[in-house]
C-alpha cells in the first residue's frame, strides 16, 4: 500500500501563445552523440517565415554553430549542425520571444 501522498504540480498555458513541448536532445542531456540534430516541439504550428538564424541561436562552448534550419509544417523545428560538435562542448539552444504562431501569438519562455 502506498503512504502518504503522491502529488505534482502544473500550469495552464493561456490558449493562445504557443511553448515548447519537447527537445532532443533533452535540456541537461549528458553523453550526446556528436552527430545529434537537434529537434524541438511545439505546442502549436508556427510560422515558419519566423525560423530564422536571429531568431534560433545553437552555439557549442560560446562559439556559434553554423547550420541548416528546417521544418515541414512548423509543429517540428530541426536544426541540423554543418559539422559535428567536438566531445564534451556544451551546446546551448536560444529560440527568440519573436517566433509566433501561424495563428498567432507568440512563443512563451518556459
Amino acid at each position: 500500500a502506498m503512504k502518504g501522498t503522491y502529488s505534482w504540480t502544473f500550469t495552464t498555458g493561456d490558449g493562445k501563445n504557443p511553448y515548447v513541448v519537447k527537445t532532443s536532445p533533452a535540456g541537461d542531456a549528458t553523453g550526446v552523440a556528436l552527430s545529434t540534430i537537434i529537434n524541438v516541439s511545439f505546442s502549436k504550428c508556427m510560422d515558419t517565415t519566423t525560423f530564422t538564424s536571429s531568431n534560433v541561436k545553437v552555439s557549442a562552448d560560446g562559439k556559434a554553430v553554423k547550420g541548416a534550419l528546417s521544418s515541414k509544417d512548423g509543429c517540428l523545428l530541426t536544426f541540423t549542425p554543418g559539422q559535428p560538435f567536438s566531445e564534451k562542448q556544451k551546446v546551448t539552444v536560444e529560440l527568440s520571444a519573436l517566433i509566433k504562431a501561424s495563428t498567432g501569438g507568440y512563443l512563451l519562455p518556459p
